[in-house]
């Protein structure tokens, strides 16, 4: 059983998806986006591996970019665990406002100014404590309806996408969907886990063809109160540097674990400043596959060698 959109332009866009969470009765689903083309630059930032940070990292490139002078757009398509507005210190996810006359009369989404960026987060339709209950299916009909909507995005340099944990259907769909994307930035930690799982994210781009802006090594070392560097995890360190050079994939820089915010954001600003000139790459498939076979006999005769 269907219910009316409050928007009705979007009634021509209809699938039947659940209620809020999914754990109730099927409606139209009333959240269509897509970025208008031109000079806007979309980025996604990826990585299979969960915990390595991209939602921080997303969220503060989005602000690194804005200090820059560049107008900067941030759209949280993480559809389970979309945690955009605790990274931008909103008390709750915000309402959406709608511009029933943009678009000739069809209507679109305004996004929420927040710190002078445009920030859309699907949180804005859960809310913040609902389980998500989705199945793939209807997972893919979000991703495809986020990126071939309405949203009334304003003249735009940077448009910075906040991405799952996945390599499923939806960030198939993701891929499949976008247009224009200007590339993939990495967010990996240099431990064997994370790199394990940047292995497969590679050969993930690989297969779809995906260009890639550059890998950033987040929580790279640990800074001490009195200034000292060390590594703090139980983890061998790994070199993520070379495993970029071997790929041809830019290392765009690395970030510190730390409490102390200046330190981050002066990392930050040095991997935004370096995002106008950075070149996209598309990984080659049979120098891919022998650099991914290597590196994980890398990891396991490391791991054997620690039993």
């Amino acid at each position: 059983m269907k219910r009316e959109f409050w928007l009705t332009a979007f009634s021509l866009y209809s699938v039947t998806i659940p209620h809020k969470n999914g754990a109730s009765k099927s409606i139209a689903c009333p959240f269509l986006f897509s970025g208008r083309s031109g000079d806007m630059r979309k980025i996604v930032v990826a990585s299979i591996k969960g915990g390595v940070g991209k939602t921080t990292v997303s969220s503060g490139l989005t602000r690194s970019l804005k200090r820059l002078g560049y107008r900067v757009g941030y759209l949280d398509v993480d559809i389970t665990a979309p945690t955009g507005s605790e990274a931008f210190g909103l008390e709750k996810p915000p309402d959406w406002e709608l511009d029933t006359a943009a678009e000739g009369g069809r209507g679109a989404i305004v996004p929420y100014n927040v710190e002078g960026i445009q920030f859309i987060t699907l949180a804005s339709h859960f809310g913040q404590a609902p389980a998500v209950l989705w199945d793939e299916e209807k997972k893919i009909d979000a991703a495809r309806q986020l990126l071939q909507g309405v949203v009334a995005w304003r003249d735009l340099d940077w448009l910075i996408l906040d991405t799952p944990p996945s390599s499923s259907g939806e960030m198939q769909a993701l891929y499949k969907y976008i247009t224009d994307l200007h590339g993939v930035i990495l967010v990996f930690q240099p431990t064997d886990m994370a790199v394990a799982d940047l292995y497969r994210t590679l050969d993930f781009l690989k297969f779809k063809k995906v260009a890639i802006l550059g890998l950033i090594n987040n929580m790279s070392y640990c800074v001490s109160p009195s200034g000292e560097s060390f590594w703090p995890f139980l983890s061998p360190k790994i070199d993520l540097a070379a495993i970029c050079e071997n790929f041809r994939i830019p290392l765009l820089g690395e970030i510190p674990l730390t409490p102390d915010r200046k330190v981050v954001d002066q990392a930050l600003d040095q991997i935004a400043s370096r995002l106008d000139g950075a070149k996209p790459v598309i990984l080659k498939e049979d120098i891919t596959k022998r650099l991914i076979r290597e590196g994980k006999r890398k990891l396991l005769k490391a791991a054997v060698r620690r039993l």
